[in-house]
């Protein structure tokens, strides 16, 4: 994870927020969102659940196909 040090005036915000919260720019654009210590416990919103059903997970874990690891490694350009 990584860490970004806060300081005011943004700091002062940060401590007034109990819930989740959404960080934007100034332009309205999300930048990510701020979970502050101890706060109730994180309920994920909509767009972040498996958009497929239990049958269609387990249908897809039985299909044939596709390529191995190491042929998917081997198709990325060396660095």
């Amino acid at each position: 994870m990584s860490k970004i040090i806060v300081t005011d005036p943004l700091l002062s915000e940060l401590d007034g927020c109990f819930t989740p919260t959404e960080l934007c720019d100034p332009s309205g654009r999300s930048l990510g969102h701020f979970l502050p210590s101890g706060a109730a416990a994180f309920q994920p919103r909509d767009s972040d659940q498996c958009p497929y059903s239990p049958e269609e997970l387990a249908r897809m874990q039985t299909e044939a196909g596709g390529r191995s690891l190491a042929d998917i490694l081997d198709s990325f350009p060396a660095k």
